[in-house]
C-alpha cells in the first residue's frame, strides 16, 4: 500500500488514516520503539514530496510536535543551521548518511 489514493490522504490530513506511506510510518515506529516522546517537541522535515516530506510532517503534527518544513532545494538551508537547532536530539542524521548520538543523551543511553 503507497498510501497515496485521495481517501488516503485525505485521512491523514483529518486525523484519521487508513493507509500510510511505508517510510513516514517506519520513521514513526522507529521514533516510537526508541522512546522518544514527540509531543511538546520541534520537528524539521526537510523536504515537501507527496511521498515523505509531507505525510511526514501531518505525522508528526498528530503527535503534537511542532513541525517546520524546509524545501530541499532552498540554496540557504545548511545542515549547520540544523544541527544547531537540534542540540537538544539525542540521535540524528548526519550529512554523509550515517547516524550519530547527539550531544546531550541520557544516563539511560
Amino acid at each position: 500500500m503507497d498510501g497515496f489514493h485521495p481517501y488516503n490522504v485525505g485521512g491523514l490530513v483529518t486525523g484519521t488514516p487508513l493507509f500510510v506511506s511505508c517510510t513516514p510510518r517506519g520513521i514513526m515506529e522507529l521514533l516510537v520503539r526508541s522512546g522518544i516522546e514527540l509531543a511538546g517537541k520541534e520537528a524539521v522535515v526537510v523536504g515537501r514530496s507527496n511521498i515523505v516530506g509531507k505525510p511526514m510532517a501531518l505525522l508528526l503534527l498528530a503527535q503534537n510536535a511542532t513541525v517546520t518544513m524546509c524545501h530541499s532545494k532552498n540554496k540557504r538551508l545548511r545542515l549547520g543551521d540544523l544541527k544547531g537547532r537540534c542540540a537538544d536530539c539525542r540521535y540524528r542524521q548526519t550529512s554523509n548518511d550515517q547516524s550519530e548520538y547527539g550531544e546531550r543523551r541520557s544516563r539511560r543511553d
